[in-house]
């Protein structure tokens, strides 16, 4: 039998031992190129690699081919590796199967609603949001093996998807696969961070950190002017940088001068082969016109901040650490975390406008993300008009179905969110030109 999806448990008890996830970031010496290498292990009762399954190499969470080399490999196989414990190891008594090809839909279902109603944490259950990726994952994943070993297996294609009609971003029907399975939890405790952001206090928020966190004011206007992700924020490098220019400026049609951001690869961008951060979909992003100037203010104020502080010029990051080397995705959180938490919920609270008042107890209660940003990019889009496929592209998806559900929504959105006009961008730019002239006034003093 193929080894390549086959567990032989060794003499001792299948208990002895556990499948579990080894991530490798490799740096390609020529490219500098970084590529996410996951491998599933069967390790024994002392963490001691046993032998690598290849089950990686089946991974995936949709129709699509598996991506060995994705900045989401690793939690897909984290999913994939609980419901092997679960069905190989944890319940071999119970199942008495040894083999990946033996797992039937009845298994699946048994570790599905155990995985749903499972406690985390303190008192808390799963989010259902984290169980469905779970249920996809692991759905998909077997399909794949299903297709290279359908005659050896106990599974069938109909014991792992349904068919179901949908409607595409055009009205059109359509037919999608979905996993056969249920997950329902009785009491999911689902907090789930929180994402809106009014216009005022996305104003308010940008204010505060041209004073209190100038570190990240220009990675807030990537994700607000350009909607990337926060982990993309950290994969920009400047200009000058050996890697080749991270933003770049290009003369378009009625001589309209882009800012484009080249998130084509994932580089390592620091001396000590430190990950910063994951790029989901690789591309070249503009930004939306309507917010260039504003974007382009807040960018030449962040530059002349770097001519005054020392970075590893082999990468030239975009955004730096106090030790010059570039800033992680973790450390962005954290600076993000310390700037709502210290100064902008007690401004909100402190605010005369109880609209702002009622946002601050909101988010003191529910965690703010910096996803927020690209939450409200992606609003303001949708309320000048673009379409779902326009918006794809200035989002930067891999698929439609993100932005059609926003179109679709976009009745309830402008319901909660006024359009960010002339007014807002020209703060922005006030606000640049201001802490531009300060910067320089104290150069020269």
């Amino acid at each position: 039998m193929d080894s390549n999806v086959i567990w032989n448990p060794p003499l001792s008890s299948p208990c002895d031992f556990r499948f579990c996830v080894k991530y490798f970031p490799i740096t390609e010496p020529k490219s500098q190129q970084v590529l996410h290498v996951s491998l599933i292990y069967l390790v024994d009762s002392h963490e001691i690699p046993i032998l690598i399954t290849h089950l990686q190499d089946y991974v995936t969470e949709s129709l699509t081919r598996p991506d060995p080399y994705s900045s989401t490999m690793e939690k897909r196989c984290y999913f994939f590796c609980s419901m092997l414990n679960y069905i190989l190891i944890e319940n071999h008594d119970r199942y008495g199967i040894s083999s990946v090809l033996e797992i039937n839909h009845d298994m699946m279902q048994d570790f599905f609603s155990d995985y749903a109603l499972d406690i985390i944490y303190t008192d808390e259950h799963r989010t259902s949001s984290v169980v469905w990726r779970c249920v996809r994952v692991c759905t998909f994943t077997m399909r794949q093996i299903l297709l290279k070993h359908r005659d050896r297996m106990a599974l069938k294609l109909e014991d792992l998807l349904v068919p179901k009609q949908i409607h595409d971003y055009r009205g059109r029907k359509k037919i999608d696969y979905v996993p056969n399975f249920t997950a329902h939890g009785h009491d999911f405790v689902t907090t789930p961070i929180y994402r809106e952001i009014p216009t005022e206090a996305l104003e308010l928020l940008i204010s505060l950190a041209f004073k209190r966190a100038p570190n990240i004011v220009f990675a807030l206007c990537l994700q607000a002017f350009a909607g990337l992700r926060p982990s993309e924020v950290c994969n920009v490098r400047q200009e000058c940088s050996p890697l080749g220019p991270g933003i770049e400026f290009v003369m378009g049609s009625s001589n309209i001068t882009y800012p484009q951001i080249d998130l084509r690869r994932e580089l390592t961008l620091r001396s000590d082969n430190i990950h910063v951060g994951g790029i989901k979909k690789a591309r070249v992003q503009r930004v939306y016109p309507a917010f260039i100037e504003a974007f382009t203010v807040v960018y030449e104020w962040h530059k002349e901040r770097l001519a005054y502080r020392k970075f590893e010029e082999a990468y030239a990051p975009m955004f730096i650490n106090r030790d010059g080397k570039a800033m992680t995705y973790d450390s962005y959180l954290y600076q993000f975390d310390s700037l709502v938490s210290k100064y902008f919920i007690p401004a909100l609270l402190s605010s005369n406008n109880t609209d702002l008042q009622q946002y601050g107890q909101i988010i003191k209660e529910r965690k703010l993300s910096p996803h927020a940003l690209r939450h409200a990019y992606t609003v303001q889009l949708v309320l000048r008009g673009v379409s779902a496929a326009e918006l794809m592209y200035w989002r930067g998806d891999s698929c439609i179905t993100s932005s059609a559900t926003y179109v679709a929504n976009k009745g309830e959105l402008t319901k909660l969110a006024k359009q960010v006009g002339a007014d807002f961008t020209q703060f922005i730019v006030e606000l640049g030109k201001e802490k531009r002239y300060a910067a320089a006034s104290h150069s020269i003093d």
